[in-house]
């Protein structure tokens, strides 16, 4: 009992201090008010795109992923020697995986896509939608809480599902069905690093960044215009 309690001490203390740093984030990098001027023309059609494909998806935390990737720039590209991402979705391509021909074959509403229009709006964020709709079918295990299910699919989106898988046999029975003070706390491979961090670490910042720190602003959005 006694270890019980403070292991929950623990993990409320990680919690505090992310929820705060992370809000930290917010207040500077991007501005709220700039980062909303990018966002106000796509929202819109984010909205219709949601309620076409996935009703009663939450759009406030699509909307964060977006700026999560890519800071709603339809026009963002990430070029390194592992990889190739672009667009609102950050959609990637590498030696081993080439996502937007997998998008093409996988949805019927992106088969005409064009790489020439790889930077329409309305494709990728189709794309995401699409996408995002699948992996939470696939993370319904996270049902502790809605907020965990959309968190695992977030990091399925980020790391890929295979990688959650890893982190879900690993754990302990109480720790499968959430995210949050769950699998967020196991770690397949400690040692291994990306871009000089932990590759855990960073799989861990991308769902708190999205649904505490960016989705926020874009729930009141949303609500201000009844479209939540």
């Amino acid at each position: 009992m006694f270890r019980t309690l403070i292991k929950a001490i623990i993990l409320f203390l990680i919690y505090f201090f992310l929820i705060n740093f992370f809000s930290f984030l917010e207040d500077v990098y991007p501005a709220k008010s700039k980062i909303l001027e990018k966002a106000k023309p796509y929202l819109p059609l984010l909205c219709r795109l949601v309620d076409k494909y996935w009703k009663g998806a939450r759009k406030d935390y699509l909307a964060g992923q977006v700026e999560q990737e890519s800071l709603w720039n339809p026009y963002a590209e990430l070029k390194s020697y592992r990889e190739y991402g672009f667009g609102f979705s950050q959609i990637t391509i590498t030696k081993r995986f080439n996502k937007f021909e997998e998008a093409k074959r996988k949805y019927k509403e992106l088969r005409n896509w064009a790489w020439k229009d790889r930077f329409d709006p309305k494709y990728q964020l189709t794309f995401l939608v699409l996408e995002d709709k699948r992996l939470f079918k696939l993370t319904k295990f996270c049902n502790y809480s809605e907020r965990d299910n959309y968190a695992c699919m977030f990091v399925s989106y980020n790391a890929g599902f295979g990688n959650l898988l890893k982190r879900k046999t690993i754990a302990p029975k109480e720790y499968k069905n959430r995210w949050f003070g769950g699998l967020e706390l196991i770690c397949p491979y400690p040692k291994i690093k990306l871009y000089k961090y932990n590759l855990c670490d960073l799989q861990n910042r991308y769902p708190y960044l999205i649904i505490f720190v960016r989705s926020p602003k874009y729930k009141e959005w949303f609500e201000e215009r009844g479209q939540m």
